[in-house]
């Protein structure tokens, strides 16, 4: 019985120093915004000086340290990435941002009924369809969008098919356009 106490203290223990080396990691990140901005703003350093410093950090990264310094983004959004994180970031205020991050986002389904999904949550779909811009769509929006990627599609299919013909192994294209390998393995294979 001993070892199976000794196994959980060490457990507990691992995540405890895990929790703590990650708040000191939170904290470090902050006060490295808190210095660039002010390393910035006093002109003694530019954002050149920075990037010349640290050539692998992407330009991105730099702007949300910026950001951050300057009390614009949540920090939770330094470190948080997908197309969820990215749309979120573009959200205008940091308590924009925050309340999507804490409460989620409404998502109409396709029986119309809204339902509250957590961004890490979300699919690429959901991503396009819930957030425009810096915004985040209400249901009228969403909706709208919905049919306009429908209309889109219908749209997309009818100047292809008319765009393009063929004739036994002979490929006729009528207007400008692209192929994806898919389209010209299809087309390919309905030759025969």
């Amino acid at each position: 019985m001993a070892k199976t106490t000794e196994i959980v203290l060490t457990k507990k223990q691992y995540l405890a120093d895990f929790s703590a080396a990650l708040a000191s990691v939170a904290e470090a990140g902050l006060e490295a915004a808190r210095i660039y901005v002010e390393a910035i703003d006093s002109g003694v350093v530019t954002r050149k000086d920075f990037r010349e410093l640290s050539p692998n950090i992407a330009n991105a990264f730099l702007n949300d340290v910026e950001s951050l310094g300057r009390g614009l983004m949540d920090p939770r959004l330094l470190t948080a990435s997908g197309g969820a994180a990215n749309r979120v970031r573009k959200l205008p205020t940091k308590s924009q941002q925050t309340e999507v991050l804490d409460k989620g986002v409404e998502v109409l389904t396709s029986d119309g009924s809204m339902l509250t999904v957590k961004c890490e949550n979300l699919t690429t779909d959901q991503v396009r369809q819930v957030f425009a811009g810096d915004h985040v769509r209400d249901a009228a929006g969403q909706k709208a969008y919905i049919e306009s990627q429908a209309v889109y599609s219908r749209e997309l299919k009818t100047v292809q098919s008319s765009a393009f013909e063929t004739r036994g192994a002979t490929l006729i294209v009528h207007e400008p356009m692209r192929f994806s390998r898919q389209d010209l393995a299809r087309i390919v294979a309905e030759m025969g």
